[in-house]
């Protein structure tokens, strides 16, 4: 029974939901530098264009956690999408204070 294993009360789901939104936030917010004129090379860009990379780490190793069938997969993959998505709020942070405090 060790093989197929049912656990509960997992923020897999939650963690999936989350980064995909706010990875669709990064798209958004990327396609609005370019409309309006901002170079390509900026530091915004780049950090979230970081941003959306965690997030889509995070998505990936989150949905995979869902469709394992070990307990040893399930946490595995549960910690790198926990981490790629701290990750990605931790890069967001970095905008919002950047362009708060006018750095970028």
């Amino acid at each position: 029974m060790k093989n197929d294993v049912h656990v509960e009360n997992r923020d897999t789901p939650h963690i999936l939901n989350t980064s995909s939104n706010l990875l669709g936030l990064c798209f958004i917010v990327i396609t609005y530098l370019r409309t309006m004129g901002y170079p390509s090379g900026s530091y915004t860009d780049r950090i979230v264009g970081l941003a959306a990379i965690f997030f889509t780490v995070s998505s990936f190793f989150s949905f995979l956690s869902m469709k394992s069938s070990t307990e040893r997969k399930i946490v595995h993959r549960e910690i790198i999408a926990d981490a790629s998505f701290f990750l990605g709020m931790a890069t967001l942070m970095v905008i919002v204070f950047g362009n708060v405090f006018r750095i970028f």
